[in-house]
């Protein structure tokens, strides 16, 4: 955006301040109602905005204002993420294997991530901006659509065990059956 070292560094606060408050905030508000789909889906959509500030607009303000959007819909993605995997398996093995799997993943795309932004796309770095907007897009409609399937699941399972007592599942015995269990429904 044509700024100095330390101008940058400077305005590259308010993003991760801005960020850092809604990954609180959202992680909190998914606690308290129990879904974390839609506020993936959220942030997803904050995030696409802000990429489609970048890529649409010359703007300097609406440039800026587009990477405080991306910073908002791209942190709080972890932490929703890690806890919505988290939440869906019951046994320590395996829920130890999801996350360590869905911990991997993110790796490979963080490796990817850095190199979509090559110098020579400098200073607009349409073809990172692109291939983030459409990852980020993917991420929200891979989080409505597994909500839709988890949904879906836990609908039948009432229909077929009918709805369980409490949504608390300690004291009841899961050995060998985990997350098959009658009991047991996913978050969503």
């Amino acid at each position: 955006m044509g700024f100095s070292s330390l101008s940058a560094q400077l305005l590259s606060i308010p993003p991760y301040v801005a960020a850092g408050i809604l990954v609180f905030f959202v992680s909190w508000n998914s606690d308290r109602t129990l879904q974390r789909g839609y506020h993936i889906m959220a942030v997803c959509a904050l995030g696409v905005l802000g990429y489609i500030f970048l890529l649409a607009s010359l703007n300097v303000g609406l440039r800026y204002t587009g990477a405080v959007l991306v910073a908002c819909g791209i942190y709080p993605i972890i932490p929703l993420t890690l806890s919505w995997v988290s939440n869906n398996q019951l046994g320590h093995t395996k829920r130890g294997v999801a996350i360590a799997m869905t911990s991997m993943i993110a790796q490979c795309f963080s490796m990817l991530g850095t190199q979509i932004y090559r110098t020579e796309d400098s200073p607009r770095y349409v073809k990172g901006h692109v291939i983030c907007l459409v990852f980020l897009g993917l991420a929200g409609l891979s989080a409505f659509t597994l909500r839709f399937l988890l949904s879906r699941e836990n609908n039948r399972r009432d229909r077929e065990y009918g709805v369980p007592d409490s949504k608390d599942m300690s004291g009841v015995d899961i050995d060998g059956v985990y997350d098959n269990h009658p009991q047991f429904r996913y978050a969503l």
